[in-house]
Parts: structure tokens; sequence; C-alpha cells
């Protein structure tokens, strides 16, 4: 059976064919606007986990409300404000968790877990839907 990939030839709606079938991915948003609100989530989060692996000597949780990022905010000042607020303050935090408020630049509130029971050098971003207490806790 032959497979072609339409998509790699032209812009449209098929992304295969595998006679006598056409093939097409369609995805849904598992929140609401969970594409656009991941595209945002990119922006503001950078390269900031790579850049920072390997360099604070502790690990570092950082998340935030879904709905946290939003319109009309300056994305990558925000992403430049985090890695000073990383590299600048997260040392200095007895080890739990805390809620961050107040730091300027950073139009929104997050949550930090600072030194949990993973081990690894560095950061990681996540965000969660407040409504939803079927996950469990970070480590």
């Amino acid at each position: 059976m032959p497979i072609r990939w339409p998509e790699d030839e032209a812009d449209g709606e098929i992304d295969a064919v595998a006679e006598p079938y056409a093939i097409q991915h369609t995805s849904v948003d598992s929140l609401p606007v969970g594409r656009l609100a991941d595209v945002r989530f990119k922006q503001v989060v950078g390269n900031l986990e790579q850049d920072l692996a390997g360099k604070l000597g502790f690990p570092l949780w950082i998340t935030w409300d879904w709905g946290a990022i939003q319109k009309g905010q300056i994305w990558p000042a925000v992403c430049k404000t985090l890695y000073a607020w990383i590299a600048n303050e997260a040392a200095h935090l007895s080890d739990g968790r805390h809620r961050v408020t107040n730091v300027s630049g950073v139009p929104f509130t997050f949550d930090v877990l600072n030194r949990g029971r993973i081990k690894f050098d560095g950061v990681r971003f996540a965000r969660y839907d407040p409504g939803d207490t079927t996950l469990d806790e970070p480590p």
C-alpha cells in the first residue's frame, strides 16, 4: 500500500494518504484555548529550563494558574524578570512551598517548590487548573 504525505507537498487538510484512505490529524484543546495558552506559556518560559540546568545547585519547581498569562503582558520581559528572580532570589528561599506575589515585572502570582524530593539541578515550569483537584502534588 503506497503512502503519500500531501502536507509535505502543499498546505491542505489531508496529512497522509494510505490508499484508499485519507488521514487527517485533528487535535482538541483539553482546556479552553489550550493551544493559545501553550504558545503564551512558551513565550514566558522561553529557554529558562535549559539555560538554568546545572546552575542552581538545587531543584526548583515553578507553577502558576493556567490562565495567568494574558494578552497585553510583555512575555519576553516577564521571562527576563523570572530569570533574574530565580538567579538572585530563589536560593534564599527556605525549603518547601512558597506563594510568590510581589515580583515586579511578573504580572501574576506563582508558586515555588524549593528543594523537593526529586533531585535535579535547575528549574521546571508547569501550569495548573485551580479547579482541578485530580492531580497529585508536584514531587
